[in-house]
């Protein structure tokens, strides 16, 4: 085990923890400004509204189905 490896499993580091990034309703597109690749709207297709990446809400559910306790 490396020591990456072992200071991540020290400090209980979760790189797949709930975000809307990971969320089931979770639409993610690239919009143009002037032909030219703008910004990325992140929005939430359940709630109907623009998202932080990062969020999240009580309503999660993963890809899988898992849902938040």
């Amino acid at each position: 085990m490396s020591k990456l490896s072992q200071l991540k499993k020290k400090v209980g580091y979760q790189e797949h923890v709930p975000r809307c990034s990971t969320c089931a309703y979770f639409l993610q597109q690239q919009l143009m400004r002037d032909s030219m690749p703008g910004y990325f709207q992140r929005f939430c297709r359940q709630h109907h509204f623009e998202v932080k990446a990062h969020a999240c809400c009580d309503n999660w559910i993963s890809e899988k189905g898992e849902v938040l306790a």
